[in-house]
C-alpha cells in the first residue's frame, strides 16, 4: 500500500519556528518509521509559502496551517489557497494553538480537511500528524 518510491510533499505554514522545528522532528521520525518518502517544506511567511504551492501544483502534497500568524491569519491563507482551482484538491489541515470552537467551525466551514490543536505533547502531536499524513498521504492519494 505505502509506495516509498513517490514523493509525498508536506508543507507547513507556521510562523513560530519552534513548532516549526518540532513538526518537522515528528514527521521526520513518520517518514522514517512508516518507510514514506516525505519532503518536508517549512515557510514562516505566507507570500513564499504560496508561491512554493504554486510549484509544486502537479505533486502529492498536503499542507499543515497555522491560524494565527502576523501578517495573514491561516483562514485568509486558506481562503487564498481554496479559491485556484488546483488549491480546491490540495488537502489542508490547520494547525493551531486555539481551541476555540469558533475556529475550529471557521476552519471548516472554509474548507479545511482537518484541524489539530497544537501541543507539546509528542505522542498526541506525533499520532495526530501521522494519522493525516496516513490519511492524505497514502489512503486519499492513491
Amino acid at each position: 500500500m505505502k509506495k516509498s518510491e513517490d514523493v509525498f510533499n508536506v508543507v507547513l505554514l507556521d510562523d513560530d519556528e519552534e513548532d516549526a522545528l518540532l513538526v518537522r522532528d515528528v514527521i521526520e521520525e513518520y517518514a522514517r518509521t512508516s518507510g514514506m518518502n516525505i519532503k518536508f517544506y517549512s515557510f514562516q511567511r505566507s507570500e513564499p509559502f504560496q508561491q512554493f504551492l504554486q510549484e509544486i501544483v502537479e505533486t502529492r502534497r498536503m499542507v499543515f496551517l497555522d491560524i494565527k500568524m502576523p501578517e495573514m491569519d491561516g483562514f485568509s491563507v486558506l481562503k487564498k489557497i481554496r479559491q485556484s482551482i488546483s488549491g480546491r484538491r490540495i488537502p489542508v489541515v490547520m494547525y493551531s494553538s486555539s481551541d476555540a470552537q469558533s475556529d475550529i467551525q471557521r476552519a471548516y466551514d472554509n474548507a479545511a480537511n482537518g484541524y489539530i490543536e497544537k501541543s507539546y505533547d509528542l505522542k498526541y502531536l506525533s499520532y495526530s500528524m501521522s494519522s493525516a499524513i496516513e490519511f492524505f498521504g497514502v489512503i486519499n492519494l492513491q
